[in-house]
């Protein structure tokens, strides 16, 4: 999408943008969104155990199938 933009001065620049990533046009992937959370979890302020962290992953692609979200909170607690 272009853009333009006007200086105080009279002058003006024009630019062409692309739709940002995690904009509806630029989804991201599962893979890339699995990447993005292990680094978020390699970093997170409690310590989140290997396992779950992989286990959050896989129940994170079934979400749409889970009755009960509460298990997403136990594998990122470590409370389970």
């Amino acid at each position: 999408m272009p853009w333009e933009v006007g200086r105080a001065d009279g002058r003006s620049a024009k630019r062409t943008a692309t739709a940002p990533l995690w904009s509806p046009e630029k989804s991201l992937i599962f893979a890339q969104l699995d990447a993005k959370f292990r680094n978020c979890a390699a970093h997170a302020a409690v310590e989140i155990s290997q396992p779950n962290v992989e286990r959050t992953i896989d129940f994170i692609h079934g979400l749409e199938e889970v009755m009960d979200a509460i298990k997403l909170v136990e594998l990122v607690m470590g409370s389970e």
